[in-house]
């Protein structure tokens, strides 16, 4: 399954570990690995410590803001997958979707439409994308 989300089966076996950062460190695995583990286990830590009725109560917009200010999430989102986390189907859905999501206009039109390059014209494709995401189905199963 490792290489499904194209990850070091290696990394992800560690990942079961108790403490899988600091057998990474002792078996010297590369750095990168290392890295995606510390990631793996701020966001297990990070789940842990969320509510659950909170939880439920996220839609779209909220997993996507949460878990993009994550350590790497294009690691540490799969390894959570792979380890069968809580919270698993909002999980699958960032995974599989809402990351996919963009904001439905490219930026060359928003430049077109009189916009300045810069970082008013990067808030208003996060906005635009948030917009979209909003609009998103709210039940997750």
């Amino acid at each position: 399954r490792a290489f499904r989300y194209q990850l070091d089966p290696l990394t992800v076996l560690l990942a079961c570990a108790e403490h899988p950062e600091a057998v990474a460190a002792r078996l010297q695995i590369p750095h990168r690995h290392q890295r995606w583990l510390k990631a793996w286990v701020q966001l297990r830590d990070h789940l842990a410590a969320l509510e659950p009725g909170a939880l439920a109560q996220w839609g779209a917009v909220e997993w996507t803001h949460w878990l993009e200010s994550q350590a790497d999430p294009l690691h540490a989102v799969p390894m959570a997958l792979l380890a069968g986390d809580r919270a698993r189907s909002a999980l699958l859905a960032w995974w599989f979707r809402w990351r996919h999501l963009d904001a439905g206009l490219p930026a060359d039109a928003l430049l077109e439409q009189g916009w300045s390059p810069g970082p008013a014209l990067g808030q208003e494709l996060r906005r635009r994308r948030m917009e979209r995401l909003a609009r998103e189905p709210r039940r997750l199963r």
